[in-house]
């Protein structure tokens, strides 16, 4: 099954404050299935509002976000019901 269209954003060195003002806009994103976060200073923090944002997202890309486990950020991942695939290499 297709999980739509990609949005990245990789490279953006974008943190939490950041990343969580832009989800409710990119929730409006019709049919976005994966998120590239790859390389931001993001954290948990962040994954906590992607649940509430971003509750039917299937694909994420996490790799070179060396903060992610900060804030709860595995914890909050498990509450993805939908995600698919889940890259968090080198980090």
């Amino acid at each position: 099954e297709n999980a739509g269209y990609t949005l990245d954003l990789s490279d953006l060195q974008l943190n939490d404050d950041e990343l969580i003002q832009l989800l409710p806009e990119i929730a409006k994103l019709p049919a976005l299935g994966a998120l590239n976060l790859k390389r931001n200073s993001i954290t948990g923090k962040s994954i906590e509002s992607m649940v509430n944002d971003l509750p039917n997202i299937q694909e994420l890309n996490l790799t070179g976000c060396p903060h992610l486990i900060e804030n709860n950020g595995s914890i909050y991942l498990t509450q993805l019901k939908y995600l698919r695939t889940l890259d968090v290499t080198r980090n």
